[in-house]
């Protein structure tokens, strides 16, 4: 859903220089976040193009906005391949992206030229994606075998399995039980996990009953949840797949609701929620569109909106994601009328 095809390279920036999305003087404050970062002489030419790198990535004005489109691609390239590079002298680096399907080509060739300039580094490019049946083949790209190798992640063997649910469920469970267990989740590490958990909190095992499918699984667990902590999971649906910690507090503080410390802590422990440092992502992407669709239409609408005049006041240059949600918003009320919470 983002405009902005660099964001997976602009999230990790934002990530490994300590900046929120929203960043006042961004010139200035990414210069000083750099220079221990790159060790480079600030004001020399090597040093400000890095800088306008940034700036681009993250979608703010910078020198690279008076170029074409090939020039500006061109110097993405230059610049992530200047920063790993350094930074691949020093220690291994690790690029991770998941689903590469949903990423803009641009993106992909970025990463295939990654992979060729920096081939004699420790640098190590793993992406994951859900093939097609009839699709073709596309990435990793076959042009240097040498450099790339697809693993397909088949599902896992009983004995496995058997074993993953065991370590989860933390008891040994019924041999019907596990069997069935087995059977729901084809051999799907996720599906298994989740069932794990389920079959290990419950005190009857005979009269458990497992759900049919992976988001009617998640569904019941999302149903469990005490209402701060389900507060916390539909924010963070409708704000993104990722943010800052403080990006919640303040979101749940525009739609006056307590947001608790405790119930997100409590919301990382069983896995909903992962937080490292001071940024925060849902689990998966089944998660979050489980608890989008959970939520009814009106409060859907509701939050689209509220999250429409929380990006004025935080983040006021986000014009795209803040029409997005104004969109949805409004599709929404043309279709059940006017709902409170949401302006004309």
């Amino acid at each position: 859903g983002e405009t902005n095809v660099w964001w997976p390279v602009a999230g990790s920036l934002l990530n490994q220089l300590g900046l929120d999305r929203n960043v006042e003087n961004a010139r200035e404050r990414i210069a000083r976040r750099l220079a221990p970062f790159e060790e480079l002489m600030p004001g020399t030419p090597e040093f400000d193009r890095l800088v306008e790198f940034v700036l681009h990535v993250l979608g703010q004005p910078s020198a690279l906005d008076a170029l074409g489109p090939l020039a500006v691609r061109d110097a993405v390239v230059s610049g992530m391949v200047t920063g790993l590079r350094r930074r691949a002298e020093q220690a291994p680096v690790v690029i991770w992206v998941d689903d590469v399907p949903w990423a803009a080509p641009v993106l992909l060739d970025l990463l295939e030229s990654l992979a060729r300039q920096l081939a004699g580094l420790p640098l190590l490019i793993a992406t994951t994606m859900r093939q097609d049946g009839d699709a073709e083949e596309s990435w990793p790209p076959a042009a240097a075998p040498a450099l790339s190798l697809h693993l397909s992640l088949e599902p896992l063997p009983d004995d496995d399995a058997d074993e993953l649910v065991r370590l989860v469920a933390g008891r040994r469970l019924p041999q019907l039980v596990r069997d069935a267990i087995s059977t729901r989740s084809g051999g799907n590490p996720l599906f298994l996990i989740e069932l794990a958990k389920l079959a290990g909190a419950s005190a009857e095992d005979a009269d458990l009953e497992l759900p049919g499918t992976l988001r009617a699984l998640i569904a019941a667990q999302l149903d469990r949840l005490p209402a701060a902590q389900r507060e916390i999971i539909d924010n963070a649906a409708v704000i993104g797949n990722e943010g800052r910690v403080a990006s919640l507090r303040t979101f749940a503080q525009y739609l006056a609701q307590t947001n608790d410390p405790l119930a997100l802590t409590a919301l990382c422990d069983s896995g909903l929620l992962v937080r490292d440092a001071r940024r925060w992502r849902v689990r998966s992407d089944v998660l979050r569109e489980v608890a989008s669709q959970t939520l009814t239409k009106q409060v859907r609408a509701q939050r689209h909106a509220a999250s429409a005049g929380y990006l004025r006041q935080v983040e006021p240059h986000a014009v795209d994601r803040r029409a997005h949600h104004m969109a949805s918003a409004v599709e929404i009320t043309a279709e059940l009328g006017p709902i409170d919470g949401v302006p004309d």
